[in-house]
């Protein structure tokens, strides 16, 4: 799934989604921490371990953000492309895109040595679930870096995958350092030849919980809520990541307003039925849809 950015939402519309809390079956299957950031606060089984899907990269863009803001990297540090691609799992057509980086084939660039910026790799890791963006960044970082920067910002056991080891393991059907893949060409044959043949359905490997999540979202360094806001062309900008896997779906929305009060809110759900981010982002909107909200989930 892809980041959205919205730059102005209404709340009346979401009053109306209430009843879609409901639908999500067995009822202990999902968890919410909500913070309206006027006073109006609710929470669901906030400690709940529950699937996180690839929304976990919110920890790598939270590190990118955070070496930024230390200057341990520049923004616009040049990356060559064949550096980025390596960790590539499957074709990123739309980052390419996205970037004005000739693709004939739509899988990789034509000229590997063209480079593009360690903010555009935020940019699209955010934007298109760009995977190999995400590795290059834990690589460049390092784990340690990301599981300090996390625990920082109050997550303290956070996931840090490395994307290409969970391919690796669904595609081979055991664990495989992604360093050694990456310098053994037998082993990238391998995993070339069996990739047609490996399970196409993902189940996220990642779990956490509703408040560490919402912890962190909630404290974000600005190069890392850039690429989660966009610009702010009204007096409420909204934005929010939202990916679903194997029936489980991860949300987590950023409201802020131009007085500079700010709203999280995140939703873990192991099965859910109805559009789960529109009724996140207008239960931070509307103080009415957060009260009836609360009722219809206790």
């Amino acid at each position: 799934m892809h980041l959205t950015r919205r730059a102005l939402l209404t709340a009346c519309a979401g009053t109306l989604l209430l009843p879609a809390v409901a639908t999500a079956s067995p009822r202990k299957q999902i968890a919410f921490v909500l913070d309206d950031g006027r006073g109006g606060r609710f929470s669901h089984r906030p400690h709940a371990l529950l699937p996180l899907t690839s929304a976990v990269r919110v920890v790598h863009l939270a590190a990118y953000g955070r070496a930024v803001a230390e200057g341990l990297i520049s923004p616009g540090q040049r990356v060559p492309v064949h550096e980025w691609e390596r960790y590539s799992t499957g074709p990123h057509s739309a980052s390419l895109r996205h970037l004005g980086t000739k693709s004939t084939n739509g899988v990789v660039a034509d000229d590997p040595h063209a480079t593009v910026t360690l903010d555009d790799l935020a940019a699209v890791m955010t934007l298109f679930d760009d995977h190999a963006a995400a590795d290059h960044l834990r690589a460049l970082l390092g784990e340690p870096y990301l599981k300090a920067v996390a625990a920082r910002l109050g997550w303290p056991d956070a996931p840090t995958p490395s994307f290409l080891a969970e391919w690796l393991q669904l595609t081979l059907g055991r664990p495989v350092d992604p360093a050694q893949y990456l310098t053994d060409p037998r082993l990238q044959l391998e995993a070339i030849g069996r990739s047609p043949t490996a399970p196409t359905s993902r189940r996220p490997l990642a779990h956490g919980t509703a408040a560490d999540l919402h912890r962190l979202l909630r404290n974000l360094d600005p190069a890392a809520v850039r690429h989660l806001e966009g610009p702010q062309d009204s007096d409420v900008v909204v934005g929010e990541l939202v990916d679903s896997m194997a029936g489980a779906i991860t949300v987590a929305v950023r409201v802020r307003w131009a007085d500079g009060r700010l709203g999280t809110g995140v939703a873990l759900a192991q099965e859910w039925s109805g559009d789960l981010p529109a009724l996140v982002r207008s239960a931070l909107l509307d103080p009415a849809a957060l009260r009836g909200f609360q009722v219809a989930v206790t």
